[in-house]
């Protein structure tokens, strides 16, 4: 809705309280002339509060001495217990307890009879500009004070004097004052903080200073005991503290604004976010310490199997071990040699992690040729239990990887879908290209895994219940699959239903 213009808004309804009848028709006659609306004349203070009740008066002209119960100045007082509206005394009459008596209702000036009037008109004219901006200023601070209100942090004001003028009900509720009680009072007298806290009061340093004061954190303010509480012994809260001074226009300090802030919560966060930090770095510690265990031992480790596989080979040659017998036991050192000496680069490439990754050269790979280098070794494995393996791969696709690792992980994918697969199953390996990516599964039609058991699939050295099962495994395979296939920019995921088998989908860029 739009505001009315200048043109259309009414003059300013001004109330006389006269009960000469000469003295208000000419006032009413004078007011007029100057444009203003009036109200009456009321003969008594009655009739002016029933006239001021119809429309309220922008400003009233008030004789002292009027007729009725009520004078001019029980009238005034009356009329202005809201603020509202401003009143000019009119009077014959000025000894000093007449005076006294009006001056304790505020009024806007006193007009001596007779007046003339253009003093009339001033008077007017600065009463109606007075009010106006008075009532500016109330508005100002209700919308400040309202404000306030509603903030959570407390708030307090005070003077030059270091005295409270003002408190919002988060600043009670911290400090146990009432703004009441508080009102008036030394602001170190209602704020106060515990006898180890060294630094002074903000507000007081604000003022003294003249410069904003920064947060100080996690403050021990007391709380002023609760009435019927133990005596002398107030309770405490952490607070956060800040304060600025209030300065005029010309540089004169006014006075100074506190803020306080509960920090129980903060410190709470705090506490928990330092304890996960401590859990975390300890963790991380024992990460760093098995990882430099891992690999002390791999890199140890190599050296002797390496030693024994070659003595395996040598054996095999020598002339008084060509008999079937000693051959058998001869491959059994060789096939538990190479086991442990798979098991130790297992152990390399996954404590070798970011490293694997800058050392890796990708590059566009085959993915027919891969995948049937890698299963052409599995297949004695296959017959052994009867799996039938079915390779649909087309033979164009390409993907971006290390030959020599990719051949590693599908390798071992099959190979547990083959070990842990049903006596006469499948296992099915297909590709499909999906934009810049390509999707390899890795399908079986075996037992499958439980919900429960496919997350500790990919924690070293778990076997997901399988550790009794009489099938070989040390727990590695999906753990190294999975970190070479990251390793190289892709995902590995698994998805297995007890009793009906497991898929798994390797994600790597298109080449």
């Amino acid at each position: 809705m739009s505001q009315p213009s200048d043109a259309t808004k009414q003059p300013p309804l001004i109330l006389i309280v006269e009960d000469e009848a000469v003295i208000a028709l000419d006032l009413k006659l004078e007011l007029q002339d100057m444009s203003y609306r009036v109200a009456g004349p009321a003969r008594t203070g009655e009739q002016a509060l029933a006239l001021a009740a119809q429309e309220p008066p922008a400003l009233v002209l008030m004789d002292i001495r009027i007729q009725g119960a009520l004078d001019g100045v029980e009238t005034a007082a009356r009329l202005g217990r809201s603020g509202e509206p401003p009143v000019i005394f009119l009077t014959s009459h000025s000894d000093d307890e007449t005076v006294a008596r009006a001056a304790q209702t505020a009024p806007y000036g006193f007009l001596t009879k007779p007046f003339q009037a253009r003093e009339l008109r001033a008077a007017i004219e600065v009463a109606l500009a007075r009010a106006a901006l008075e009532r500016a200023q109330r508005e100002s601070d209700r919308w400040f004070a309202c404000t306030l209100h509603g903030v959570q942090d407390g708030v307090i004001v005070l003077d030059a004097n270091a005295t409270l003028r003002f408190m919002n009900p988060a600043a009670e509720a911290l400090t146990g004052w009432s703004a009441a009680e508080a009102l008036g009072r030394p602001v170190d007298e209602v704020v106060r903080f515990a006898p180890q806290e060294e630094a002074p009061l903000a507000a007081l340093q604000a003022l003294r200073e003249g410069r904003a004061v920064e947060v100080r954190h996690a403050r021990q303010l007391l709380v002023r005991a609760a009435p019927g509480g133990a005596a002398g012994v107030p309770t405490a809260v952490m607070v956060d503290e800040s304060a600025a001074p209030v300065e005029h226009d010309s540089g004169r300090r006014m006075g100074a604004v506190l803020v306080l802030r509960d920090a129980t919560e903060r410190l709470l966060r705090q506490e928990q976010l330092d304890a996960k930090r401590a859990q975390l770095q300890a963790l991380q510690a024992q990460r760093d310490a098995q990882t430099h265990l891992l690999s002390r031992a791999s890199h140890e480790m190599r050296t002797p199997l390496n030693a024994v596989l070659g003595f395996a080979q040598l054996l095999r040659s020598l002339p008084g071990n060509a008999d079937e017998t000693a051959q058998r036991y001869i491959g059994f050192i060789d096939e538990a040699g190479h086991q442990l000496l798979s098991l130790v680069e297992d152990l390399l490439d996954l404590q070798q992690g970011d490293e694997l990754r800058r050392s890796l050269q990708l590059r566009p790979v085959p993915l027919l040729e891969c995948v049937q280098a890698a299963i052409a070794p599995l297949a004695a494995q296959a017959l052994a239990s009867r799996t039938s393996l079915h390779n649909v791969m087309e033979g164009a696709m390409r993907v971006m990887a290390e030959p020599s690792r990719l051949q590693k992980v599908v390798h071992g994918l099959v190979s547990n879908a083959i070990k842990y697969g049903r006596e006469g199953g499948h296992v099915w390996l297909q590709a499909q290209r999906n934009g810049d990516r390509v999707r390899i599964t890795v399908a079986d039609d075996g037992q499958g895994i439980t919900a429960d058991r496919q997350a500790q699939l990919f924690q070293a050295f778990s076997r997901a219940g399988r550790e009794h099962s009489g099938i070989e495994g040390a727990g590695m395979g999906l753990v190294t699959a999975r970190s070479t296939v990251q390793a190289m920019g892709g995902t590995l995921e698994l998805n297995s239903v007890a009793g009906q088998g497991t898929v798994v989908h390797v994600e790597l860029a298109a080449g």
